[in-house]
């Protein structure tokens, strides 16, 4: 399986010089021309932009203190407007970089408000001096875009609920979108709208497409491993009843297999603990624990494989799949477990046995494995 992962060096790049100014409760100030018309004591509650009608999760906001806060929903307020600068209360370089952070990682919907940023000092007052991507018109046209295909791509998928209807969501990301770069490629409109994104864009359109269906989730940045090495990386956190889960649609995005596009779920619905040894590095939201519980993908769906039960495990799937054939993922607990298996099975002879005593002998099988993920998938057809 091929993994794609993006450096994330330039994410958070910023051009800083330190505020110092402290402001009093009295004070308001008003600009003029391109200046945003904001006193840094307003911006009490978000306000949503007209074309956002689902409720955003924001657990990165969550995390935040209050000053903070407030300097998020100044910024965030501001935003559609494309002012040159924004009013904000006093922060160290550190607080500004969290709420910069925070504001980038909570709304996938903010495609133009890139990641360079001046904050500075002036007359006694704290600005951020964003920097946008085009121009405030053309940035809005390109948003409805993006969530009219969202919409789209909502409408298309089975109407289930909950883990179910995330499975589909995170289906459809990996068929209809390729890896590659391409034009914002890093944003959820280079998935919904190009179909070509990177591991940002697959993440970002992971969390707007689990907004707009009312599910709390996030997107993480960390590090991520291979055979081949590791570099920075981006993927979701998913809330379902209570439990945090990790989903990494650019993992699971689909290869080949017999001449067609094949999804894995390798990296669906996984606890921290279950891919600590390719996933790592990572920041999460205050409090935020991803554990796992009933809905990780494996054991949910009984292919979860351990010494005493592997070979039960499989044959139960494969006795399923013998009629009209298809493909079994199975993860196994450790890496050693997955090669005796793969060896019992494929270079000791035992597939085929196993197939004679479910009466397929006749059935053509395959496989492949997923040694950083402990996966192997069998097809029959």
């Amino acid at each position: 399986m091929k993994h794609r992962i993006l450096g994330l060096a330039a994410l958070l790049a910023a051009v800083l010089t330190l505020c110092s100014c402290r402001l009093t409760e009295t004070l308001r100030f008003v600009f003029t021309g391109e200046e945003a018309t904001l006193s840094p004591l307003e911006g009490k509650l978000l306000e949503e932009p007209d074309y956002i009608e689902y409720q955003v999760s924001r657990v990165w906001y969550d995390g935040l203190d209050e000053t903070q806060r407030q300097a998020y929903r100044l910024i965030y307020n501001a935003l559609p407007g494309h002012p040159e600068k924004i009013r904000i209360p006093s922060l160290t370089r550190a607080e500004l970089s969290a709420v910069v952070y925070a504001l980038r990682w909570d709304n996938p919907h903010l495609l133009c408000f890139a990641s360079e940023y001046t904050f500075v000092s002036s007359a006694g007052a704290c600005y951020i001096r964003p920097e946008y991507t085009e121009s405030a018109d053309a940035c809005r046209r390109h948003t409805l875009t993006m969530l009219d295909n969202a919409r789209s791509l909502l409408a298309s998928v089975p109407a289930d609920t909950g883990c179910a209807r995330e499975l589909a969501l995170h289906d459809a990301l990996c068929e209809r979108c390729v890896y590659g770069a391409g034009d914002r490629d890093d944003s959820a409109y280079g998935v919904l709208v190009n179909g070509r994104a990177v591991c940002g864009g697959y993440a970002a359109a992971a969390k707007l497409l689990f907004d707009m269906e009312g599910m709390s989730s996030t997107m993480v940045s960390g590090r991520a491993r291979d055979e081949r090495g590791d570099e920075a990386h981006i993927w979701n956190a998913v809330k379902l009843d209570g439990d945090w889960y990790f989903t990494d649609v650019t993992w699971d995005d689909p290869v080949v297999e017999n001449g067609g596009p094949v999804v894995s779920h390798a990296y669906f619905n996984v606890s921290a603990a279950d891919v600590s040894g390719t996933h790592y590095d990572y920041e999460l939201p205050r409090g935020m624990r991803v554990d796992g519980g009933k809905y990780e993908y494996f054991r949910m769906n009984g292919c979860y494989c351990q010494a005493n039960d592997w070979e039960s495990v499989v044959r139960a799937h494969l006795q399923a799949l013998t009629q009209s054939g298809g493909a079994a993922e199975f993860r196994f607990a450790s890496v050693r477990l997955l090669d005796d298996a793969v060896k019992d099975l494929f270079d000791g002879g035992g597939m085929q046995s196993l197939l004679r005593s479910l009466s397929a002998g006749d059935r053509v099988c395959s496989y492949s494995v997923n040694r950083d993920a402990s996966v192997l998938r069998i097809a029959l057809r």
